[in-house]
């Protein structure tokens, strides 16, 4: 059987974690009602067997045979599941004495495993075996209560989160005409600080001018002779053209982010007419009062690969980002320029900036977990995730380290009043996971990327893609249903802290990944927790709080019932302000996203007042204009009320945003995005 079937079959037989087991020894409890659940053999937890035409389900409380394909599966996983978790610590977790028993029951149930080696009698003792060296090797994973410290006076970075953090790619033939409309609430939702158009490698091929190229043409360029260009360059195709992306952006209140393709020009010998192109969108747009500051220079042209328009190697890029930059800064000097390459290789981005210093503004890179070999147990035997970080030693580092050791080599590159910005306009799980994850587990590993994203200190990212049929699991929107994916939740909480500061949150358990963030007013803090714990697994934990005191305390907790379910569960609670304002007590669900906000954080409805401004900002005559305006003059009020309640605040964050999904419903193809 292999992995991918592996995985399915134990999903869907015993909604196991870690395909396994996901409960306790027989007869026995973590203290969660979800631990009781098991197979039909009466073992809380035990995996349970696929059914096949040998097996028979007995009466009640009797167990299914164990088959030695049954055991085969286990083993399997059980070894994925040895990789990734580490060796015991600091903090008494994963103990040698119980990884080294788990290990010796998986050699065991391996040499069980050929026929005529282990009668089937005997099989299911095998697996009994292997089952309780793994649940024994759990519990003491789960041995210690989590305490967490958060410190909001305590910054870990210089600068506050960029609104541009919250971004996501723009591609013209999957945002048509019938597709935008609906996607905006949900953009509008998440205070999108940046869009990226037209995305990834589609801009190496893409002519602005020509937008009508479709999904199943996306490598084809109008340049090539042998096309009949004048066939795509119809200006009632339903695919995004540029003004209908800026319409889109400010519809959002995000900010745009536009590509230069350079590859047709070097593709086709026609590097001047590139050139040219770009500068004549660049003036389009001027014409327009468009206002795009970030240009980025064409898309991964450093990957030797069928699948890339035209390979280069770094003095070549170099050049053209010289040659295309300088052109468009000489029409527009405050423009931005974005240049990309290798993720891994530091030595060549010296390179880069050596050889094109001058013209970089944005040292942007793609960042993807586990490329073509992500699964569920590598995420939550990782903590915090890694990346590779250089060429040399291709040593993983988690996201944040990298990030620092990217800020070092351009603060190394560059003069000290030079301020180079630092990008991430790809990032996601890579490629196809090895085994199949439900959109929540696929959810659960984005918004840790994220995270760690944030803590790193970057100053702009937008996720790949934002939406893509086909790719609906790992989404922000599911295409065919047009509901949006658990991670919308998950981004819901983050994008509340857009513009505080990042503070320290210390963890004392290696399966909690934490996030402090502070507001730059000093009335609110919050903590971002992922619980990184098994189906059934809660987590008692302590919060303590320096150096703020909260008249309220609010948890907001994104989970599931079940790792099966699509469909995310929020829960709401609060906690009482206890006269010390010292710690509290709680409990964290298994598998799930948590934010608790200590005072009130108006933050959030800042954000969506500035964006219902900016919207009206432009004029559009529509009937939802005053209701857009009254909905903005009441939230200015909640937030200048010292007495407002979060409550309060989150009431008016729903007006606040329905009012502007009205407003883009009735403004959306009414030349919003014309001269404003």
């Amino acid at each position: 059987m292999s992995n991918k079937k592996l995985a399915r079959s134990v999903w869907v037989g015993a909604l196991a974690l870690l395909c396994i087991v996901a409960a306790c020894d027989r007869g026995t409890t973590s203290g969660s009602p979800n631990e009781a659940k098991g197979d039909p053999s009466g073992n809380p937890g035990a995996i349970a067997p696929p059914a096949d035409s040998n097996t028979n389900p007995s009466k009640e409380g009797s167990r299914v045979a164990i088959t030695r394909q049954t055991l085969q599966d286990a083993v399997v996983v059980a070894e994925d599941t040895l990789k990734f978790a580490p060796a015991g610590s600091a903090l008494g977790t994963y103990p040698a004495a119980d990884k080294q028993e788990f290990q010796k029951a998986v050699d065991s149930a391996k040499a069980a495993l050929p026929a005529g080696k282990t009668p089937d009698s005997e099989l299911a003792s095998v697996y009994d075996t292997l089952q309780n060296a793994f649940n024994k090797f759990r519990q003491s994973r789960h041995s210690a209560d989590l305490t967490v410290t958060l410190d909001a006076g305590k910054p870990l970075l210089d600068k506050p989160i960029n609104r541009h953090t919250m971004g996501f790619n723009a591609i013209p033939f999957y945002l048509t005409d019938d597709v935008r409309p609906w996607i905006i609430p949900y953009l509008q939702q998440l205070r999108t600080g940046i869009m990226r158009y037209p995305g990834g490698e589609v801009a190496s091929f893409f002519h602005w001018d020509y937008p009508d190229v479709s999904s199943k043409e996306s490598k084809l360029d109008v340049w090539d002779p042998q096309v009949n260009a004048a066939k795509y360059k119809n200006p009632k195709t339903k695919n995004m053209t540029i003004d209908e992306f800026m319409e889109f952006c400010r519809l959002i209140g995000a900010d745009p982010a536009a590509g230069v393709n350079i590859e047709s020009g070097v593709k086709w010998n026609r590097v001047q007419d590139s050139v040219d192109e770009a500068v004549r969108n660049l003036k389009y747009t001027m014409d327009r009062k468009y206002p795009i500051t970030y240009w980025y220079m064409d898309n991964e042209s450093y990957l030797d690969s069928p699948s890339n328009h035209v390979f280069m190697k770094v003095d070549e890029y170099a050049k053209y980002v010289n040659q295309f930059s300088s052109a468009l800064k000489a029409v527009n000097p405050n423009i931005k320029t974005v240049v990309n390459w290798h993720p891994n290789n530091h030595t060549e981005w010296k390179r880069l900036f050596e050889l094109a210093g001058s013209e970089i503004d944005v040292a942007e890179k793609h960042q993807y977990w586990r490329h073509n070999s992500g699964t569920y147990a590598k995420w939550m035997y990782q903590n915090p995730l890694t990346v590779y970080t250089d060429d040399t030693k291709r040593r993983n580092k988690p996201y944040e380290e990298q990030l620092g050791v990217f800020r070092q080599v351009i603060d190394e590159s560059f003069p000290a009043d030079r301020n180079v910005e630092i990008g991430i306009l790809e990032w996601n799980i890579g490629g196809k996971q090895a085994e199949p994850m439900s959109p929540f587990q696929i959810g659960l590993v984005q918004v840790q990327i994220l995270a760690q994203i944030i803590k790193g200190g970057v100053d702009l990212t937008t996720m790949w893609p934002l939406n893509w049929p086909g790719l609906d699991d790992k989404t922000l929107v599911d295409s065919k249903t047009k509901k949006a994916n658990p991670d919308f939740e998950m981004f819901k909480l983050v994008s509340n802290v857009m513009g505080q500061k990042v503070v320290a949150a210390d963890s004392n358990l290696p399966y909690v990944y934490t996030l402090g963030t502070a507001a730059p007013s000093g009335e609110s803090a919050t903590l971002f927790l992922i619980n990184k714990t098994e189906e059934g697994v809660t987590t008692p934990a302590t919060i303590n709080l320096a150096n703020l005191k909260p008249k309220e305390i609010n948890v907001v907790t994104v989970t599931v019932d079940k790792l099966t379910d699509d469909k995310a569960v929020v829960k709401r609670s609060s906690l009482p302000a206890a006269a010390d304002g010292a710690s509290w007590k709680v409990e964290l669900p298994p598998h799930s996203f948590t934010a608790i906000t200590f005072g009130v954080n108006k933050d959030g409805l800042r954000a969506d007042i500035a964006n219902a401004k900016q919207m009206d900002a432009y004029g559009t005559q529509v009937k939802s204009a005053d209701a857009l305006r009254q909905a903005t003059a009441d939230a200015e009020k909640v937030v200048n009320d010292a007495a407002a309640t979060q409550a309060k605040v989150d009431e008016q964050v729903t007006k606040v945003q329905g009012a502007m999904a009205k407003f883009a419903a009735e403004a959306y193809g009414k030349g919003y995005g014309g001269n404003g």
